[in-house]
């Protein structure tokens, strides 16, 4: 004798099938019946609720950039150690990954940061970074790139030593690369620019007499002048040009958190010492060669952007 097959039904038929079912039960049945489901569902979930959330330690992964060219990559060591620096005062647990890109504009690591190809990078801060990514607002360099040496021919020595004030020095021609952000701040202050757009012209341009000087930061200037041992080259003794200029830590504008955290340990380094510490190792050499309070500063306005006020940010001359 054949038993008849079952037949699969669909949860549709099933719900149908049961509430067809309580209609036949008396009103007060089926509420009540209703009211106990609702309480053990509302008891099931605020059990659920209660249990421990588990605890996750996991650790922070920064990617930065390490450029392949080793002549783009003289500072890198230096901001390095200053990023782990504050990572290690925020007190979590972090790894620094590199991200290998070849030569590196810094319109480029705007770029990049923004399609998140890593987490941070340092970068001379200018107005559309600002604008386009988040800026840590701390001047990594303390200032220093902002304080400019010349290159110069040596037989022009005694026309830059009678300069005096930014009015006389205006009657001389400087060299700068065609797209660099401080062509704005010299042009501005009504400074001649020549410009070019391969770096190593500039100096057959100084000794052709294409240009009377070249302005370089203390923290770049001696490293080129032994790229270029010219006898017939030689930095400036008397003259130095100061603007207000900072190198800070940028990332994604919406990483909000990788910032603040950043931020805070920077700070907090500052207070304790341990920043000024990085800064005087691989800095105080070149200040105290550049003999900055021996020299007439010729300080340069710029309205573009405004930088941070507290004097422990800068460094000083005097």
């Amino acid at each position: 004798m054949l038993l008849p097959q079952r037949r699969r039904i669909s949860i549709g038929e099933s719900i149908n099938k049961c509430f067809n079912s309580f209609r036949q039960v008396s009103p007060c049945l089926l509420y009540g019946f209703i009211a106990l489901l609702a309480f053990s569902h509302g008891s099931a979930a605020r059990q659920e609720a209660a249990k421990p959330v588990p605890e996750f330690h996991d650790v922070l992964q920064v990617r930065y950039p390490a450029v392949e060219d080793q002549h783009e990559r003289d500072f890198d060591p230096y901001f390095l150690a200053l990023l782990q620096l504050a990572l290690k005062s925020s007190g979590i647990d972090f790894e620094l990954l590199p991200v290998k890109v070849p030569l590196l504009v810094e319109s480029r690591s705007e770029h990049n940061l923004k399609s998140r190809l890593y987490d941070i990078h340092w970068l001379n801060t200018t107005k559309q970074h600002e604008q386009n990514l988040q800026a840590i607002r701390i001047p990594l360099f303390k200032g220093l790139i902002g304080w400019r040496l010349f290159f110069i021919r040596a037989q022009r020595q005694q026309d830059f030593a009678e300069i005096r004030s930014l009015s006389q020095l205006r009657n001389f021609k400087a060299g700068q690369g065609h797209d660099w952000p401080d062509n704005d701040i010299l042009g501005s202050n009504g400074l001649q620019l020549v410009t070019t757009s391969n770096w190593e012209s500039l100096f057959k341009m100084l000794l052709t007499d294409r240009i009377d000087y070249f302005p370089r930061s203390i923290i770049e200037i001696w490293r080129e002048k032994r790229l270029y041992p010219d006898t017939n080259l030689q930095i400036e003794n008397h003259l130095a040009l100061h603007y207000p200029s900072a190198y800070y830590f940028f990332t994604h504008p919406d990483a909000t958190e990788l910032a603040k955290i950043i931020e805070k340990g920077l700070l907090k380094s500052i207070e304790n010492g341990e920043f000024n510490a990085i800064f005087n190792q691989y800095f105080s050499p070149i200040v105290g060669r550049a003999e900055l309070h021996k020299r007439t500063t010729i300080e340069l306005q710029r309205s573009d952007l405004s930088f941070p006020s507290n004097p422990v940010l800068w460094f000083s001359a005097n």
